[in-house]
Parts: C-alpha cells; structure tokens; sequence
C-alpha cells in the first residue's frame, strides 16, 4: 500500500510522509537521513515490481 502510494506521489510523497513522522521535531538528521532512506527504498522496489 505505501508502495502504490508513493508511485502516485513519487519524492514528493517521500518528503510529505518524513515531515508527517517528525512534525513535532527533536529528530536528528541521521534519524530523518534514515527514514527518508527507507522510503526510497520502497519507492524504488515500487517501480521495479508493482509497475
């Protein structure tokens, strides 16, 4: 489902979905550098397998 969703919405999506996570703030760089890592993750196994 997140996969789909990101196709949809691409990077874009990607940024909405980390700022979303880390509203409040208090996240370090690595933390946010890491989820932002893992959506493109799945973005990327999105487009090669759900395309």
């Amino acid at each position: 489902m997140i996969g789909q969703a990101l196709l949809v919405s691409g990077e874009a999506g990607i940024d909405q979905i980390v700022d979303q996570t880390f509203t409040g703030g208090g996240a370090s760089d690595e933390d946010i550098e890491k989820l932002r890592s893992l959506y493109q993750e799945i973005l990327a196994s999105a487009q090669a397998h759900l395309q």
